[in-house]
């Protein structure tokens, strides 16, 4: 199954002795029933009795195996799903910022549940089938053997017969489902691009078009899907008819030794039991083989997230890098993998405890340098300096612990607000209290019916944006990151609000606190220990307001270009 889908070894080893000893059971029942059939005939009543009685107790051991064998493989498959599904979302939710992003959150939903699902109820359940089915087939030829061996070389000649002629069939239904796979896909990207375009469609009045587009590429669709459940029909059929024709043929060719005296009665249905019990298991093995295929994509699927670089994970959220003075930037480089350059030696110095603003035009490259700052990239060249020590240019946990960012999208989890602010179990309530206080929070809950617990639907559907950047600016005080960035993080929150939540943040001594703001005209500004001024990628200036509003001529530009 491969490296990642290894079955787990106790309850594997439970499944194939409860399907081993069916099988043996039900071979065994095959005997039983031949020694009954002569026991009547002989009219040996005593014998016939005690047949009955064994019988009736290997029906019982058989019935309690069978149900074994199929609660084992039902654990044994969800066991498996429950693991990869585990493994898949802690690689998922520890890879690094940009692997993350590559991929639309859709699809990894897709991954940790249709995917997991068909997988289970697919390739997963195949696998599991045919060695459940392996058993009773060895079991049912060795029996066999025992019993006549032209017998079982002719029942072996017309399995072959059955294996191989539906085989060529079965090409043609890989290939089938090939097709049929490749057009659902082309069918699923048509309808999510022609439903995001859905405005652009209503818009320009070309719904008819594409409704008869979209039937058209349906039926095409839908005519190759029908010419796949024929070929399974034709499969199937062929299959069934040289089962039947074989069990008529052992039939016929037992019964002549009947008449002949070479077997009895009760072994030509013996014979015929047998030959069922191997024929049976045979044509499930054959209609699961066509069905690993698809599993193959899926198993492809899953291992190319399992097989992704993570970055380490810790059980707490708290930084295990000290920061005691300072946060250097030096001659950093910055570039998109499409070889576009947003940041250019750039050089900076972020003291603890001390508050910056990054002002600039749109495109200036504010929020990339605060992601490269809090470890979100690490593809720049320079260094980061963390009092003294060279940040390693790959991601780190540790480093990133020390940052909290809220910016103008906020994430917030269906949970309560309580919840959405603490992420835990256990509730530091003067903490609480106090972080509700500066970011606004109580305000929000003060005619609420369920106050703090008032649970959030739809990632905040039923709260405004001012209320979300609230709750995460509490979310981040919460947690008591030595570093709070704020991208435009009360840029939805009345301007009164605003102000005070960026006031009760100035006066936080211990907090190093860097704004992305485009609002220069606030008073505030003056209160900053250090102005970051930005254009174009590279650093025009840097100093407190008042050094740069008397000195640079280009932020003095840029100040009243944005108040006018």
């Amino acid at each position: 199954m491969g490296k990642h889908f290894k079955l787990p070894f106790r309850k594997l080893i439970l499944f194939i002795g409860a399907s081993l000893i069916s099988a043996v059971l039900s071979v065994s029942l095959a005997f039983i029933i031949q020694v009954t059939i002569d026991s009547a005939g002989q009219r040996d009543g005593v014998k016939f009795k005690r047949i009955v009685l064994i019988s009736l107790i290997f029906i019982v051991l058989y019935a309690v195996f069978c149900y074994l064998k199929t609660y084992y493989m039902q654990k044994l498959s969800n066991t498996v799903t429950e693991d990869l599904r585990n493994r898949l979302f802690e690689k998922i939710s520890s890879q690094t910022y940009v692997d993350y992003r590559k991929r639309p959150v859709s699809d990894y939903l897709s991954v940790l549940t249709n995917d997991i699902h068909t997988y289970q109820d697919g390739a997963l359940r195949s696998k599991l089938l045919i060695i459940q089915n392996s058993f009773p087939m060895i079991a049912a030829i060795i029996a066999l053997l025992l019993t006549d061996i032209k017998i079982t070389w002719l029942v072996i000649l017309s399995t072959i017969i059955i294996f191989f002629v539906p085989a060529m069939i079965r090409k043609k239904i890989n290939l089938a489902q090939e097709e049929t796979t490749k057009e659902i896909s082309d069918l699923t990207n048509y309808c999510e691009s022609h439903l995001e375009g859905f405005y652009e469609v209503y818009t320009y009045g070309k719904q008819e078009y594409v409704q008869a587009d979209f039937q058209k590429r349906n039926t095409i669709y839908h005519k190759i899907r029908m010419k796949l459940e024929q070929l399974i029909a034709e499969s199937e059929t062929i299959s069934a008819s040289l089962s039947v024709a074989t069990e008529l043929i052992i039939l016929f060719v037992s019964g002549n030794l009947v008449f002949t005296n070479v077997i009895t009665v009760g072994a030509m249905v013996a014979i015929m039991q047998l030959t069922g019990a191997f024929v049976q298991p045979l044509m499930i093995i054959m209609q699961n083989i066509p069905r690993l295929s698809g599993g193959k994509a899926l198993e492809q699927r899953f291992a190319t997230i399992l097989d992704k670089p993570t970055i380490a994970v810790h059980k707490d959220s708290t930084a295990e890098i000290p920061f005691n003075n300072e946060i250097i930037l030096s001659k950093i480089d910055f570039a998109y993998s499409n070889g576009e350059q947003v940041l250019k030696n750039i050089n900076l110095s972020f003291q603890k405890g001390m508050k910056y603003a990054l002002i600039g035009g749109s495109g200036a490259g504010k929020t990339t340098l605060i992601n490269l700052i809090n470890g979100l990239y690490c593809h720049y060249t320079g260094n980061i300096i963390l009092d003294n020590q060279i940040i390693k240019k790959e991601y780190s946990m540790e480093y990133m612990n020390l940052f909290a960012t809220v910016g103008q999208n906020v994430f917030l989890f269906n949970t309560s607000i309580v919840d959405n602010i603490v992420l835990s179990n256990n509730v530091n309530e003067q903490l609480f209290k106090e972080v509700c206080k500066i970011s606004g929070v109580n305000e929000i809950v003060e005619y609420m019916q369920y106050g703090y617990k008032t649970k959030i639907t739809d990632k905040g559907v039923n709260l405004s944006g001012g209320q979300k950047q609230k709750i995460a600016l509490a979310r981040a005080l919460y947690h008591k990151k030595p570093v709070l960035i704020l991208d435009e993080g009360t840029s939805a929150i009345d301007k009164v609000s605003a102000q005070f939540v960026e006031k009760s943040l100035l006066k936080i001594n211990d907090l190093t606190l860097i704004t992305i703001t485009h609002d220069v005209s606030s008073p505030l500004l003056t209160h900053y220990d250090g102005i970051i001024f930005m254009e174009n990628g590279a650093v025009l200036a840097a100093g407190t307001y008042n050094q740069l509003m008397q000195n640079n001529q280009s932020f003095c530009h840029f100040v009243k270009r944005k108040t006018n």
